[in-house]
């Protein structure tokens, strides 16, 4: 299953009845008189929880996976998630997308009136079955099962697609007319950037254009059909491993990988995922996002070992200096900045936590990001994004 896809899943009475939450967020296995053949798709987040991102009720820092029991309904099951600056996307089993967080710029979707929310709060004005979503810094975007693209939030640089006359601030989800009669594949966004794939592999981009990032002319990247890696942006100090150019206009071809499967970009580092399941990153390694075991600066794909030398990766995620993997297994791993370099506070106030962890210390190297339980293998993670500092994921549950 690739991760912007919506999934369909069977589901069966009494779901998620494995797992509760304790007060510290963690979570413990209690017992069921309903045994039988379950299976629930979750959500739970992680990090700092300012301005309710985390959707979890309260503006608390979380230390380990929270779950977000707003979508235990049995037909209100989630599928995807995306990690914005300080906001959060949930995209339901019944195609339609949910919003938490802060609102300044209307990258919520649901009202101008409403300065941010702890709650999830549905995108109501969506038309129709969405099928992938994804958040930027201060924008938002949803793609239709039509293929339509919609987007909302800030709209200061063009990022939203809309034209020179559109508001500078969009706080309702508005179709991208000018992709009229193309059908969307895929959305991603950036801090003041956008890049979409069409149906028919074509590569679009729109929004801030400072430092090549439009690939036409902060880091882009995307995939050709023969798994090859193409990127484009800032690259000043050599981030992302183009020689000694300081920034790439248009897109370039990285001849040092294999055929990939997947990309991944975050702040000012990348990471992408070979066909045989090998994890590569490079770029800025501040806080060691690259989880190669140290902070130096890598201009060249290196290949990530460690623990992940032993599985397939499946899936990658790059934040502002954190990263993420899912194994084939279906463990998650993390690494990069903890948050605050070491204030560890126990009260939930520190701007720390995106690793999952217990801590907000930095890790250099992946490590798996555990449950504290007795039951863990019926736990297994199927997407994950990385924000700013924060992190969520999505998780298959099934009962023995």
């Amino acid at each position: 299953m690739r991760w912007w896809m919506r999934c369909k899943l069977e589901v069966v009475p009494r779901l998620l009845v494995g797992f509760n939450q304790n007060r510290n967020g963690s979570l413990r296995w209690i017992s069921t008189s309903e045994p039988g053949t379950t299976s629930k798709r979750f959500a739970a987040l992680w990090g700092n929880g300012d301005f309710g991102r985390l959707g979890l009720g309260t503006p608390n820092s979380q230390w380990t996976p929270t779950i977000c029991t707003a979508f235990q309904d049995y037909n209100n099951s989630v599928c995807s998630i995306s990690c914005g600056g300080a906001h959060t996307l949930f995209l339901s089993e019944n195609g339609r997308v949910s919003a938490t967080g802060l609102n300044d710029f209307g990258q919520l979707g649901i009202s101008d009136k409403k300065a941010y929310t702890f709650d999830p709060l549905e995108v109501s004005s969506l038309p129709d079955e969405v099928i992938q979503i994804s958040a930027g810094y201060y924008h938002s975007a949803a793609v239709t099962v039509n293929g339509e693209l919609y987007m909302w939030g800030k709209n200061s640089s063009g990022q939203l697609g809309l034209g020179k006359s559109a508001d500078k601030i969009v706080y309702s989800p508005t179709r991208v007319d000018w992709l009229k009669g193309t059908r969307i594949k895929k959305i991603a966004l950036g801090s003041e950037h956008s890049v979409a794939i069409t149906d028919d592999g074509a590569v679009l981009s729109w929004g801030a254009g400072g430092a090549g990032r439009l690939g036409h002319g902060h880091q882009s990247g995307y995939l050709g059909e023969n798994g090859s890696l193409f990127l484009f942006g800032e690259k000043t100090v050599d981030k992302f491993g183009f020689g000694d150019a300081k920034s790439a206009q248009s897109p370039y071809v990285i001849n040092e990988l294999p055929s990939c499967h997947e990309v991944a970009c975050g702040g000012y580092h990348t990471g992408v995922i070979t066909s045989g399941g090998e994890l590569y990153t490079w770029g800025s390694n501040e806080n060691g996002c690259l989880g190669i075991g140290s902070s130096s600066l890598i201009s060249l794909p290196r290949r990530v070992e460690g623990p992940l030398s032993e599985v397939r990766v499946c899936e990658i995620a790059c934040g502002w200096k954190h990263s993420a993997a899912i194994s084939d297994d279906g463990k998650i791993f993390t690494w990069g900045w903890g948050g605050s370099n070491g204030t560890f506070s126990v009260d939930g106030q520190s701007s720390g936590g995106q690793l999952g962890h217990g801590t907000d210390i930095d890790n250099f190297e992946p490590k798996v990001v555990s449950f504290n339980n007795n039951n863990e293998n019926n736990v297994k993670a199927v997407q994950v994004s990385c924000g700013f500092n924060h992190t969520g994921a999505v998780f298959d549950y099934t009962s023995c």
